[in-house]
């Protein structure tokens, strides 16, 4: 028992020992638990005139079954599977075996007989260790049991070959995958399709499951929408290597985790990978592919780093995995994400398991999540006490090439933080990306809020016995302590990004979040003085003050124009403010057009006034005024909406504000926090300029422009037919007079 404890404590706090102790750990668990006794393999059987449903067959790149990873709902999946499979399975958990399960149904489709086996390292081992519960994480193969060889085709489902249930080992609010991955898919990476669901086993209720594509080329034959045999066959999770090349060279293995049957399928390509991190390892040395010295800030170098990755898509990925403090990577324990190498030798990385996101690995405090360094890809400490210092460690990247190919070069840095702020604006802030997409603002926190009440009933239903949730989770109640802290640290995330890259805010403060509660987290701690900024979730609206000994808290309440709420608090200064936006437009409308602004009464909704209140309040400690940070609308960003700003005091009534705008944010400062007023209107266009599309044409209008066009036709038609005659005479008359 002693061993035991011991290994568990090395597990927790030495990560860079972590592969070893868990194989020990799960050698010593299955020993004592009789699991390695001899054992008579379950039945796998399939009748032998089986045939393979064809309707739930497809082809990966087609998406098929992207339908079933539903985004606003949690799908549910039924498992049916004889008891003594169901037992054999359980019982040899820790070794992975593949059971035969009769039947699978996802939402409304069934695929029969499928492989079902547990999956996992570190929550497998500690699943298999504590002994309480059978609730583990799954793989189902579609095509395990059902081969062309035995049955003409190796079977699918709409394409998907395989499907991974996720149990929430680490996360109290079920959704710190789904978060990650939604904001990893809206940066255009190669990612697989992912969802939550409802597990059910034999009509037992195993609980809601994170269920995503499992590792394979279905990811790839999507995103580069092409079939199998036109992708390479290198794709691999390394393991325990930082891919410097003289490791590799010594123990080639390391890329593909000593998996055979992996080797077995990427055997043909393994030279052409090892040249190719030869020539990365060469240009992380600054020298070129013959070793002659290189400029790593020239084109050249640009150049020759395209032949060996695919630099934007390896650019967005280390943005992503940096926004989102998954210190639980390539970097730290060498694990953790997939490598692809395509037909041309250039290497793709796709994201993968990413249940300690937000800085739950070490763990962190959210305050320290929110201001993670940007240029910070892991830290030298291994325990949180340290972490949490704020003293991070700058990093040594010349041991992980495919990171310092990067960091070494300025042009390259750039365009890595303009995806991290294209993340902060995906995530939160809202705003137009790098590649002219517009996010609105609290993008996640709107998604959330769309899943949250199914999530919270979805947890709540009763597991089954055997199937409690491990690690000490407890639901319902810590999914509903979790979401509005897991909507907290993500807002929080994108404002520390996004004050690190525009100089904008001061210190995010992240007191009133805890990353415990989201699980793997630390108990919110944090600073109580100096500049500070405070966030709110629900809208992206940051404020930044100086503090002594106080934190801020940040409220912020919102109401439009047209609600109760409004017009209770700024329905007197309607006429007001449209008289005050109406000449900000006459004076823009002359500029740009050279005329009067006359406003119509009568005008489409998309061009009236929109007003909305904000009010603000702060339990901190401020001793000096605010920067107020709002972030705005499409139309605001672009220009083509006038925004007029107002305070509203108790005793001075209505009074502008100044302000300035960073894209879609609107700035003003202010003495104090309270209500204030934004009203925005589209600039409108003169008739004259307006396309086309904009004109509105009644029955009337429309008979009277068909009378018009008719009449001009008929003109024409009359015209042609008179100049033809008027031909045909001239021609007459010239032919009489030549035969005179």
């Amino acid at each position: 028992m002693r061993i035991l404890n011991g290994l568990k404590k090395t597990i927790t706090t030495r990560p860079v020992v972590k592969a070893l102790a868990i194989t020990v750990l799960a050698v010593i668990c299955c020993s004592r638990s009789g699991i390695y006794a001899a054992q008579e393999q379950p039945k796998a059987d399939i009748p032998a005139d089986y045939v393979v449903n064809a309707a739930t067959q497809g082809e990966a790149e087609n998406g098929l079954y992207n339908r079933f990873f539903l985004k606003d709902d949690i799908q549910e999946i039924r498992i049916t599977i004889a008891e003594e499979n169901l037992k054999y399975l359980f019982e040899n958990a820790a070794d992975k075996v593949s059971v035969l399960a009769d039947k699978v149904r996802i939402g409304d489709e069934t695929v029969m007989y499928t492989g079902l086996k547990t999956k996992g390292d570190y929550t497998l081992a500690h699943g298999v260790s504590d002994n309480h519960s059978n609730r583990y994480s799954f793989t189902i193969n579609f095509g395990k049991y059902v081969k062309k060889s035995n049955f003409g085709v190796k079977q699918n489902f709409f394409g998907l070959r395989k499907l991974s249930l996720n149990n929430f080992f680490f996360d109290k609010s079920m959704l710190k995958e789904l978060t990650a991955y939604y904001l990893i898919d809206r940066m255009r990476l190669p990612v697989s399709q992912y969802g939550l669901a409802r597990l059910y086993i034999n009509d037992r209720y195993w609980g809601v499951y994170f269920m995503v594509e499992a590792f394979d080329h279905s990811i790839l034959e999507q995103y580069y929408d092409t079939t199998r045999d036109r992708l390479g066959s290198f794709l691999t999770k390394p393991v325990g290597t930082d891919l410097e090349y003289n490791d590799i060279v010594r123990d080639p293995g390391l890329l593909w985790g000593h998996d055979e049957e992996t080797y077995e399928d990427i055997e043909d390509d393994v030279p052409m990978v090892l040249e190719t991190l030869r020539k990365l390892n060469n240009l992380s040395r600054g020298v070129d592919f013959d070793g002659n010295t290189l400029n790593v800030n020239s084109q050249e170098y640009i150049g020759l780093l395209g032949q060996v990755i695919d630099t934007d898509e390896v650019l967005r990925y280390f943005a992503v995995h940096s926004f989102l403090v998954q210190t639980d990577n390539m970097f730290t324990v060498q694990h953790n994400y997939g490598l692809y190498c395509d037909p041309q030798g250039r290497l793709v990385v796709i994201p993968w398991d990413y249940d300690l996101s937000y800085g739950t690995y070490f763990p962190s405090t959210a305050e320290n999540t929110a201001n993670y360094d940007v240029d910070i890809m892991y830290s030298m400490y291994e325990s949180w006490q340290d972490y949490n210092n704020t003293e991070y460690s700058a990093g040594v990247y010349s041991q992980f090439p495919l990171f310092n190919v990067i960091f070494q070069n300025k042009e390259l840095m750039d365009r890595y933080h303009t995806y991290m702020l294209d993340c902060a604006k995906i995530a939160s802030l809202g705003g137009t990306t790098s590649d002219r997409r517009f996010f609105e603002p609290a993008g996640i926190y709107s998604m959330i809020t769309n899943l949250s009440e199914k999530l919270i009933e979805s947890a709540s239903l009763k597991n089954a016995p055997g199937a409690s949730y491990m690690n000490r989770i407890n639901q319902p109640s810590d999914v509903k302590k979790a979401i509005p802290n897991i909507e907290k640290i993500i807002a929080r995330r994108a404002v520390g990004v996004y004050s690190q890259l525009s100089g904008e805010g001061g210190w995010v403060s992240g007191t009133d979040c805890d990353l415990f509660a989201v699980g793997n987290g630390a108990r919110p701690m944090g600073k109580k003085s100096g500049l500070l900024t405070a966030v709110d979730e629900a809208t992206g609206i940051f404020t930044t003050a100086s503090y002594k000994n106080g934190a801020p808290v940040l409220g912020v309440g919102v109401a439009h124009s047209g609600t109760d709420v409004f017009n209770g608090i700024a329905g007197s200064y309607e006429k007001t403010i449209e008289e005050d936006i109406t000449g900000e437009i006459a004076k823009i409308f002359s500029e740009k057009y050279g005329r009067e602004y006359l406003p119509d009464p009568d005008e489409e909704a998309e061009y009236k006034v929109r007003s909305t209140v904000y009010l603000m309040e702060d339990r901190g400690n401020a001793v000096s005024g605010y920067r107020v940070a709002i972030p705005l609308g499409e139309g605001f960003e672009k220009g083509e909406d006038i925004l007029v700003a107002y305070a509203l005091g108790e005793d001075d009534g209505l009074s502008r504000l100044d302000y300035t705008k960073d894209g879609n944010i609107v700035f003003f400062d202010t003495e104090r926090l309270g209500t204030f007023i934004l009203a925005v209107k589209k600039i409108p266009k003169p008739d004259d300029d307006k396309p086309e599309g904009d004109m509105k044409i009644g029955w009337k209008d429309t008979l009277f422009v068909g009378g018009i066009a008719v009449t001009v036709f008929l003109l024409f038609m009359g015209g042609f037919i008179i100049a033809g005659k008027i031909r045909k005479k001239a021609g007459k008359d010239k032919q009489e007079n030549t035969e005179d």
